[in-house]
C-alpha cells in the first residue's frame, strides 16, 4: 500500500528523474528499466494477494454466519472467487453465474456478494496494467537538448 501511494504521489508531483535514470552512467537505463518493471510486477502480486485476503474474509465471514442457515447457505462457485480474481474471465465462469444464478441463496446476501466478487474482479484485472503505468519512468522533453544542424552552408 506505501509503495502504491509513493508512486501515485510521485507522479502527481510531476517529478522528474533526469534525462537518464542515472545521469553518471546512463548506458545502465536498460538494467534499471528492467528494475523497475520487476518492482512493478512484484508490487501487483503484492496488491493481487491484497484484494484475495479482503474477498477471501468476505466470504469466509458470511459462511460463518449464514452457512448453519440450510436454505441461505454459500454457493459452491464462491469458494474459489478468491482464485480468479486476477483475470476479467472469472466474470463469466461457471463458478461466478452459480453465485449469480442460484435460487436457494436469495437477498441483499446475494447482491452483496456478487458485487463484492465483481468489484475485487475488476480491480485485480486493473492492478497489474495501473502498476506498470504508474511506474513507468516519464522523460519530459522539453527539458532534453536539442541541437539543430544547419546544412545550408555548403
Amino acid at each position: 500500500m506505501l509503495g502504491g501511494i509513493v508512486l501515485v504521489t510521485l507522479n502527481m508531483l510531476n517529478y522528474y528523474i533526469g534525462g537518464h535514470l542515472n545521469s553518471a552512467q546512463p548506458d545502465h537505463d536498460t538494467e534499471r528499466l528492467a528494475g523497475l518493471q520487476f518492482g512493478a510486477k512484484i508490487h501487483e502480486l503484492l496488491l493481487l494477494a491484497s484484494i484475495g485476503t479482503i474477498l477471501w474474509t468476505y466470504i469466509r465471514r458470511s459462511l460463518l454466519r449464514h452457512g448453519s442457515d440450510s436454505e441461505n447457505g454459500l454457493p459452491f462457485g464462491s469458494m474459489f472467487a478468491g482464485l480468479g480474481i486476477d483475470s476479467i474471465n472469472f466474470l463469466w465462469s461457471l463458478e461466478f453465474w452459480s453465485v449469480v444464478v442460484n435460487k436457494q441463496y436469495k437477498g441483499l446476501k446475494k447482491w452483496r456478494l456478487v458485487f463484492a466478487i465483481f468489484v475485487c474482479c475488476i480491480f485485480g484485472a486493473s492492478i497489474g496494467p495501473a502498476s506498470a503505468i504508474v511506474s513507468i519512468v516519464h522523460f519530459k522533453p522539453e527539458q532534453r537538448l536539442i541541437y539543430i544542424v544547419d546544412d545550408t552552408s555548403t
